[in-house]
């Protein structure tokens, strides 16, 4: 009785237990809903254990996203571009996008990433047959460039559950020499994985042109003559070389001498680009040239030649070419004039010769850019060279600025006519001096360059004149200058005879120098065009 009563007590004690256990059960499921959909983060359909956590299947992984450059390079820049094919397909980086995916998925959104320092041109996504892409995104993000694109109609081509196919190319065109490189950033890409070596892409981008200083001769009309070699390196395309411009860079300034246009270079083929200037060179100078295609197309290239120059440089351009300048006087040395405003003030005229000496039927050397300079120990002096042609930049103003002419070419012999007006009575100097623009020592014989003219004026004098000046605005006559209108004048009375010596002022001389003779013959024409120009 014992035995038995005490195993029906466990076994009733068991059952409520179990009962108790299976209410508890019910009461809890009752007061525990999980969410519907238990989607996965791969897109996958779930499952929730009965702590209602998110049990995904084991199922082959999520997209994988590979990329690779395309083609093998190397990539030119590519504004150089030949003007025969479409610039959109013209020195661009392609990279192809490969996808695969384990099952059906309709849409994939991928995230580019480029520097923002590429400055590209433009960027495209050639997407193959099948698969539509519109691009949703691009900005630029802290230092970073953002493309996003979105494919659909993905799953129309898709041949099986785990099958890789190829997008397309994103293909981008940068404007900028260097490393230039693309990635699929996985913080940006959260729902697909990125293949191992293709989170970043780098393609070298590399210049169309190979620019070197050849060479720094003297000028021909210029004082420096500048020759650049440029060669298309590109083997493929044509290089368009637009507007060519020379600059000086000297410390932290920057000066545009020239600037020219040329045209295409086929592939390899080289070309001389050639500079010519009259700047004054120092050593340390850089002389840059640089290519820039027109205003339509993108900014300057970074495809530069540089020369510093060097003292060895400018050593040599003296070697090569020297000058023999000498700065002399003719007849009359200094005349004074009245001045018809103020009997206190008058006139001064000389004429000065410019002579080359270096230029002879053997060597003839034309000196180049000749500068002439006269200063004047008086103030309130107006200084006028009045050679007709004279480059003067201050021509016509007041001592003390100095008085500066500029000659491209002085070739045997150069005759100048100074004249100063509003002098005042006093001892007066005036120093005319010669330098060779931008090169002084290409002066061989400096010593006989400057040329002073002395004179103490007193009391305004009868004005004088060069024997064959017989014309002009002067009321009698002559007006300082032997010029055309004294050889016209000749011309129309040439042949006359007269009834006296001097009948008219074109009868000026005979074979007695200063003796007119009745006859307006050889020798008033010989004389006259002897000092034509004084």
């Amino acid at each position: 009785m014992g035995f038995f009563a005490l195993l029906l007590l466990i076994v009733v004690v068991a059952i409520s237990v179990d009962r108790l256990r299976q209410s508890q059960d019910v009461r809890k499921e009752a007061s525990v809903v999980c969410p519907q959909a238990p989607i996965c983060t791969d897109g996958t359909q779930g499952t929730y254990d009965d702590q209602c956590q998110l049990v995904c299947p084991p199922a082959p992984s999520g997209p994988t996203v590979t990329m690779s450059i395309a083609s093998s390079g190397p990539f030119y820049l590519y504004n150089f571009y030949d003007d025969t094919v479409e610039p959109t397909f013209l020195g661009t980086v392609d990279y192809e996008i490969t996808l695969r995916v384990p099952r059906s998925i309709q849409t994939i959104d991928l995230t580019f990433r480029v520097p923002a320092s590429a400055q590209l041109d433009d960027s495209v996504f050639i997407a193959n047959e099948g698969i539509s892409v519109t691009k949703t995104k691009d900005e630029v993000v802290e230092t970073d460039r953002e493309i996003t694109l979105s494919f659909s109609e993905i799953a129309l081509i898709l041949s099986g559950t785990d099958t890789p196919i190829s997008l397309g190319k994103f293909r981008a065109r940068p404007t900028e020499l260097g490393a230039f490189s693309v990635a699929l950033p996985a913080d940006k890409n959260p729902f697909i994985t990125i293949v191992e070596g293709s989170e970043l892409q780098t393609a070298q981008i590399l210049p169309s042109l190979e620019v070197t200083p050849t060479s720094l001769e003297p000028g021909q009309s210029y004082t420096y003559r500048v020759v650049f070699s440029a060669k298309n390196i590109n083997p493929n395309k044509n290089v368009y070389l637009g507007k060519i411009t020379f600059m000086l860079k000297r410390g932290s300034e920057t000066t545009i001498l020239q600037s020219t246009g040329a045209g295409l270079l086929s592939p390899n083929q080289v070309t001389l680009v050639i500079g010519n200037f009259d700047n004054p060179l120092q050593v340390g100078d850089e002389i840059i040239v640089s290519f820039q295609p027109s205003s339509t197309e993108i900014n300057e290239l970074p495809e530069t030649g540089i020369l510093t120059i060097t003292q060895e440089m400018l050593d040599n351009i003296d070697s090569q070419q020297k000058f023999d300048l000498d700065l002399q006087t003719f007849t009359p040395l200094i005349k004074q004039t009245h001045s018809l405003d103020d009997a206190k003030e008058f006139g001064i005229e000389y004429g000065l010769e410019i002579k080359n000496s270096t230029n002879t039927s053997q060597n003839p050397i034309t000196a180049q850019n000749v500068v002439f300079e006269v200063t004047s120990s008086q103030e309130g002096v107006t200084a006028y060279n009045t050679r007709p042609g004279s480059n003067c930049t201050n021509n016509g103003v007041t001592f003390p600025v100095v008085l500066h002419c500029t000659y491209a070419n002085v070739g045997g012999v150069l005759p100048l006519r100074i004249k100063m007006l509003g002098a005042s009575p006093g001892a007066i100097t005036f120093t005319n001096k010669l330098t060779v623009l931008g090169n002084p020592e290409r002066e061989s014989n400096p010593n006989n360059n400057t040329l002073s003219l002395y004179t103490t004026i007193t009391t305004p004098t009868t004005p004088e004149y060069d024997i064959a000046d017989i014309a002009g605005g002067n009321p009698s006559g002559p007006d300082g200058f032997v010029d055309l209108a004294d050889y016209t004048l000749l011309k129309k009375h040439l042949g006359k005879t007269g009834s006296t010596p001097g009948f008219v002022s074109a009868d000026f001389t005979s074979t007695t120098y200063g003796v007119p003779d009745g006859s307006v013959d050889l020798s008033d024409y010989s004389l006259l065009v002897a000092h034509l120009g004084r």
